[in-house]
């Protein structure tokens, strides 16, 4: 690609590369000084000329007396998206795009959505849960990619033949552009989870910002939305798009009733255009039948058929650590799920209490972030004391503190519950399936899908807490079958 085709004026380079971290090498690169949640590229702008840039594009005042070509533009993101999706051959512009936002459930609604659509046409998906399309699976440490992530995974699915994709939206990627060369053809609202905002402790500036997000999407897109969020009045109010709504309230296009929660999966009746239908999943709680109608309307407003969507929602799994039901043949039961904020930590201990007989025990495995907050330490103190027979505490992002130490001081304020603290998280799996009984529900908790742990000399390769427990589970199978007793 020509420098002299990309901005006018320019002189005629040819550009190799392009890039925004300056300690990479960068032989022919153009070096974007984009400014992101930590840092500010202008900043490294001799270190990335050092690693061989070419081309610096910027828009603060800079020195430009450095050996490389100077670009000045109004906004180096907007500059950025238009450069990488040309760059990478426009990508995205022949696929079905689907946008998933809010912090409630996003990942879950965005991974089923592409598990659906797969069963129509070639799909992926590429969120917290990493990349899927086709036969493969990558793993991703963030819940969102860089821009030029994006559009190089979006390139690479194009040439797999994937013809739609689902992506997470978080209030992080709407402030720093990372899907904004993607045409959206559709966009769910999945609802605000308020004690996990990402990045900003002010309410205000979340709903301000899917607000603005919301307001600016094209005409004549599908825009869903969940109707029971607090704010979905505000964060709707402006949208060029017919709102189709989903929820349990009174009113929603897509509605439930008739619940039911059972330990193979939850069902309930759907209401939509005067019609009902029986939906049965396989997912775990309560928490579960929103989600799904996000999934079912988003679906049926993109003209996949109804009763084809609702089939294969009954054949799903849930993925990896959100609300996992691992039963590998184990006498007891074992979910796993992140908990991450008080109400989904309140939905699983609440789907555990509705299925485990009272003469069985609930056994929690958990783990405090050295980054959560004091209100969620409170509510999730208070919420294992009143549901956990047991408590097993062990390590979780504890970056540069103790994970002993932070155990501690969260079953300070627990008073008398039946405790122990195991720092290894793989060595405290192990032991909870040591202690497991028959018809015992086991939950592991904190951690989800993440198979990255932030230790005090950085981030460890983990494996995850479903491949950890599933290994061990195994073993032990293997040993059942060869004396014909439990473990």
């Amino acid at each position: 690609m020509l420098l002299n085709n990309i901005f006018r004026n320019a002189p005629e380079i040819e550009i190799e590369q392009i890039s925004c971290d300056s300690r990479m090498p960068m032989k022919n690169a153009i070096f974007f000084c984009t400014k992101g949640v930590r840092y500010n590229g202008h900043d490294y702008i001799k270190e990335a000329v050092n690693n061989g840039a070419k081309v610096i594009v910027y828009d603060e005042d800079v020195d430009t007396s450095l050996p490389a070509v100077f670009v000045r533009v109004p906004d180096t993101l907007d500059a950025l998206n238009s450069v990488a999706a040309a760059f990478y051959g426009h990508p995205a512009s022949g696929m079905e795009n689907i946008i998933v936002g809010g912090n409630d459930h996003r990942s879950l609604i965005a991974y089923m959505i592409y598990r659906c659509i797969a069963h129509f046409r070639p799909s992926g998906y590429i969120g917290r849960l990493g990349i899927h399309y086709r036969d493969n699976e990558l793993l991703s440490s963030v819940p969102t990619l860089t821009i030029l992530d994006n559009q190089r995974t979006l390139q690479t699915m194009k040439n797999e033949g994937v013809l739609s994709c689902a992506y997470e939206q978080s209030y992080s990627s709407i402030e720093l552009k990372k899907l904004a060369a993607i045409r959206t053809d559709a966009f769910v609202y999945t609802g605000t989870a308020v004690d996990e905002r990402e990045f900003t402790e002010y309410e205000s500036d979340y709903i301000s910002s899917y607000r603005n997000y919301i307001a600016a999407l094209p005409a004549g897109i599908d825009l869903v939305a969940n109707s029971d969020d607090p704010y979905f009045a505000r964060l709707t109010a402006g949208s060029r798009n017919r709102v189709i709504t989903f929820g349990l309230s009174e009113g929603a296009d897509y509605s439930a009733s008739d619940i039911h929660i059972g330990k193979d999966g939850t069902s309930f009746t759907l209401h939509c255009a005067q019609d009902t239908y029986l939906v049965e999943t396989k997912l775990t709680g309560r928490s579960s039948v929103v989600p799904t109608l996000a999934v079912i309307a988003i679906l049926a407003e993109r003209g996949y058929p109804l009763d084809e969507v609702i089939a294969f929602l009954a054949e799903e799994e849930a993925p990896s650590g959100t609300g996992q039901r691992l039963q590998l043949g184990q006498p007891f039961q074992l979910v796993i799920e992140k908990a991450a904020t008080v109400s989904a930590l309140k939905d699983i201990l609440e789907y555990a209490k509705e299925t485990t007989d009272a003469r069985h025990r609930i056994v929690v495995l958990f783990g405090i972030s050295a980054s959560s907050d004091q209100r969620y330490r409170e509510e999730a103190a208070r919420l294992l004391k009143q549901s956990a027979d047991m408590l097993i505490l062990t390590e979780n992002d504890s970056y540069d503190r103790d994970p002993i130490d932070l155990s501690n001081a969260f079953l300070r304020d627990m008073g008398d519950i039946r405790s122990v603290i195991v720092e290894d998280r793989e060595d405290a799996i192990e032991a909870a399936i040591d202690l497991m009984n028959r018809d015992d529900t086991l939950l592991i908790l904190g951690k989800g899908s993440d198979k990255f742990l932030y230790r005090s000399l950085g981030r460890d390769f983990y494996g995850g807490d479903s491949e950890c427990a599933r290994r061990h589970i195994e073993e032990r199978l293997e040993d059942y079958e060869e004396t014909g007793e439990i473990y």
